[in-house]
């Protein structure tokens, strides 16, 4: 089974993951490919060089793999839900029919839900109350948190932070489990001057906020952890320790400037994912790039039969960080979204991809690649035969 090692991080002043050009938009997630981009931006402020970092990847041998960066609470980590919420249900029918506006607003998923899930046990009897004045009542053994948004069971909200299970009163109730709050999405306004007229321009910008005890986490797969990068020759653990280090004071995602995206981190004890067989369906925990050679089988699963691939494709684009002239608009890259049930023909599977810029521009042709990471880490799904043995 893969061991993946999860760090929790922990940002004070806020998290600016922008999602559209307006700048008022906020993620709640990091993508895995934006994670791998900053850590080799971090590589490049170290003085090293990013083309000497990814070598491996670009050569199909990667040293590690990463997951997105989701949300969590306390010990409470989150996943996003398949991509196919159908898969989760022995009767899936009947639950949609019944739980169908519930089931679109969630969006992530507990670790305890998906381990299940993973092991070929059916989410049905972890459903939640439907109605919030039902949160207080035990037989749930499933409940929703963030309005909707996160699914978890009921034993999980142990793991959650003191400052979300109490109040000045007490203990909070069970109905209030509906609308506590992990991360707040806001707007803040900023002031623009002109310098010529001295106008002033009022626009705003998007913030993420968390509770206290709340935040994001993301997990690392060690494939060669001894592999080593550079001259002089230094191990990949040890160098990605390093970028974590700087990344924690440089920041994450944008408004760096403004303060967001600094972050404590704490490395969490390994936990064990059912391994992904080749040809066999596996779960998403990052975004994916199909190589060419995965096409189209990845998408498709018609090599074997297995029609359970199902997934959400999201193109990404935006300016590109250089330390050798003016920011330019990257390539535009469309990957497979987190949550997705792919099939490639082997695991590890993906590709890392130059998006370098090739556009006649007033800057002028920029003098080295733009790597955008595509290689997917992913668990491995139950056999359909053994979701039906448990179902």
């Amino acid at each position: 089974m893969p061991e993946l090692t999860p760090h929790h991080l922990e940002f004070r002043g806020g998290l600016h993951m922008g999602t559209k050009p307006d700048l008022e938009e906020v993620g709640v997630t990091i993508p895995s490919d934006t994670l791998f981009s900053a850590m080799l931006m971090a590589w490049l402020h170290m003085g090293r060089d990013p083309a000497e970092f990814a070598l491996p990847f670009l050569e199909n041998d990667p040293p590690f793999l990463l997951t997105s960066a989701f949300p969590r609470a306390g010990d409470v980590r989150f996943y996003h839900i398949p991509a196919n919420v159908r898969l989760l249900f022995a009767n899936p029918a009947a639950i949609l029919d019944t739980y169908g506006k519930q089931i679109r607003k969630v969006k992530f998923i507990s670790e305890g839900l998906l381990l299940k899930f993973l092991h070929g046990e059916h989410l049905d009897p972890w459903l939640f109350p439907k109605k919030e004045e039902e949160y207080n009542k035990d037989q749930f053994t499933g409940l929703t948190t963030q309005s909707g948004t996160c699914w978890m069971t009921r034993e999980e909200t142990r793991l959650l932070p003191s400052a979300l299970m109490s109040s000045r009163e007490g203990k909070i109730p069970g109905r209030a489990l509906y609308r506590i709050k992990f991360w707040e999405q806001a707007r803040v306004p900023h002031v623009q001057v002109d310098r010529i007229n001295q106008a002033s321009t009022i626009y705003h910008i998007g913030r993420l906020t968390f509770t206290e005890g709340c935040g994001l986490w993301f997990g690392i797969h060690w494939i060669h952890p001894e592999g080593t990068v550079g001259d002089p020759a230094e191990p990949y653990r040890q160098a990605f320790t390093s970028l974590l280090a700087d990344l924690a004071i440089r920041g994450l995602g944008g408004e760096r400037s403004s303060g967001y995206g600094a972050f404590l981190w704490q490395d969490k004890p390994a936990i064990q994912l059912p391994d992904p067989v080749n040809d066999q369906p596996g779960y998403l925990l990052s975004r994916y790039h199909p190589s060419s050679s995965e096409l189209p089988m990845a998408l498709t699963g018609a090599k074997t039969g297995d029609d359970r691939s199902s997934y959400n494709l999201v193109t990404v684009g935006g300016h590109l960080q250089t330390l050798n002239g003016p920011s330019q608009r990257r390539k535009r890259l469309t990957l497979v979204a987190e949550g997705g049930i792919v099939c490639p023909p082997r695991w590890p599977a993906g590709d890392v991809m130059d998006v370098k810029p090739d556009y006649q521009n007033d800057a002028g042709e920029l003098g080295h690649p733009v790597y955008r990471f595509g290689w997917a880490l992913a668990a491995g799904l139950p056999s359909p035969q053994k979701e039906a043995h448990h179902g």
